[in-house]
């Protein structure tokens, strides 16, 4: 076995550390419950109800807005004097609504002073207040606009139409009883409009308040499940990382006692024994490919593979990489033709690169029946160097051209493998900023082709 060759299935290099903290990482999105070991979550999150009364900014403007339409009706009261029925101005009463929304901001924090009890409440006070105005659509109206936009807010909306409902009743039945109340034409289509907008503004908040607090609960809902997937991502790069580390050790000791005990006891073995070791050996090649492959991914996948970036001649890399597999392909009677006649200079990591050539011939190996062919091509152009694999298999679909190269894509589920070969062809050669793309061959078959960029100096090592 090469040193290359032991390369591809020694043990742990510094790059890749001992894999176990790889998905450590992500960063957690705030808001999201603590992760459970076993699990990665806390199990089943409640989801928001819709118009509840939950915080968000709608009900964190909402003092704000009560102040605000407030503080509008005082300074219309201070700049247009009017005296309510008492002989005392208007203002003065809204001044008790003012003392009493100070109450209200006094004692929330205490339990029992529930958003229906500060509705009613509300409904309660500007009822008693308007029930001092003079004319029915006087600055004591105002009131009722508070009370149906805090119901908005903080009730449910058939609650919050209710109390809208109720608030139109209230005005409307207090109205006749004021000293200027005149049962005309006028004065009823005046108040009449007064008591439509007041219907309108409670129905269209709450509508919108719906809305605003349907769209908060599916922001928090996909921001935990957001979480949750994060943390299970997380949990499922360490396990791999962590797998893959530990199943790399003890098969590199299998490999190299097997070739101790072939080197050294090969020639005494019987025919049947010789072909058990074969066997073994192939097998724990074809495992350490595959854990090659998870690995490999793994580190793609967390955005931490490094390069060791020098230069080579891809040429010598692909004809170690054919070295390794040829035995795979050996044992299913296929041939691995090479045509590399020209030096293909490049400067890149050998070892990665090594890895991107073997996992494309056993990619072909495994989607070919027994019997066929595989070649191995490789060609310089002015700027590029590009190395290609064909075999004789039944070809890709021409709309899976593309998808081959996603993860845990199997166009042959009997092939074998997890669908990560090509992925890792695809990531290795974007770190190197070169390109792959597949094409179906005239006859039968598939081609894989890369293109890496070609070195600037003079020749390669």
């Amino acid at each position: 076995m090469s040193p290359k060759q032991q390369g591809l299935g020694g043990a742990c290099r510094p790059d890749e550390g001992d894999g176990r903290a790889l998905g450590g990482a992500k960063h957690r999105r705030s808001g999201g419950g603590s992760a459970s070991p076993a699990m990665g979550y806390d199990g089943p999150v409640a989801e928001p109800k819709v118009g509840a009364g939950q915080d968000g900014p709608l009900v964190d403007s909402l003092p704000w807005l009560r102040w605000g339409i407030l503080a509008a009706a005082l300074a219309i009261a201070l700049a247009w004097p009017v005296a309510a029925r008492t002989g005392h101005a208007v203002g003065l009463y809204l001044l008790v609504f003012v003392a009493y929304n100070l109450a209200v901001e006094l004692i929330r924090p205490r339990r029992w002073l529930t958003a229906g009890v500060v509705a009613v409440a509300d409904l309660a006070v500007a009822g008693s207040v308007y029930a001092f105005d003079a004319e029915p659509a006087g600055p004591l109206f105002t009131t009722f606009y508070v009370g149906v936009l805090t119901a908005a807010v903080k009730l449910r909306p058939p609650r919050a139409l209710l109390y809208t409902l109720a608030a139109v009743v209230v005005a409307a039945t207090i109205a006749p009883t004021l000293p200027r109340w005149e049962a005309e034409d006028w004065t009823l289509r005046q108040f009449a409009s007064r008591l439509t907008v007041l219907a309108l503004v409670g129905v269209g908040a709450t509508l919108t308040a719906h809305r605003l607090a349907a769209s908060e609960a599916t922001r928090l809902s996909l921001l935990r499940e957001t979480d949750r997937l994060e943390e299970i991502d997380r949990l499922r790069a360490d396990f791999v990382a962590a797998a893959s580390h530990d199943l790399r050790t003890p098969l590199t000791a299998i490999q190299a006692g097997l070739g101790l005990l072939e080197a050294s006891a090969g020639d005494r073995l019987r025919p049947d024994e010789r072909d058990l070791m074969a066997t073994c050996r192939r097998n724990a090649d074809r495992l350490r490919l595959r854990v090659d492959d998870l690995l490999t991914f793994n580190l793609l996948r967390t955005g931490v593979l490094r390069l060791d970036r020098e230069p080579l001649d891809l040429r010598v890399v692909a004809a170690s990489a054919a070295a390794t597999v040829r035995p795979l392909l050996e044992n299913k009677v296929q041939t691995l033709t090479e045509d590399l006649p020209v030096p293909l200079p490049m400067g890149g990591d050998a070892r990665r690169l090594e890895q991107l050539v073997v996992d494309l011939l056993d990619n072909a190996h495994r989607h070919s029946p027994a019997g066929t062919a595989v070649a191995l091509s490789g060609a310089v152009a002015a700027d590029e160097i590009r190395l290609s694999v064909h075999d004789d298999g039944p070809g890709i679909a021409p709309t899976d051209l593309e998808a081959v190269f996603e993860r845990a894509y199997r166009g042959n589920p009997t092939g074998g493998g997890w669908g990560l070969g090509l992925a890792n062809v695809r990531g290795i050669a974007d770190l190197h900023g070169g390109r792959v793309w597949a094409e179906r061959r005239p006859g039968c078959g598939t081609a894989v082709h890369v293109a890496l960029p070609r070195w600037p100096g003079e020749g390669a090592e």
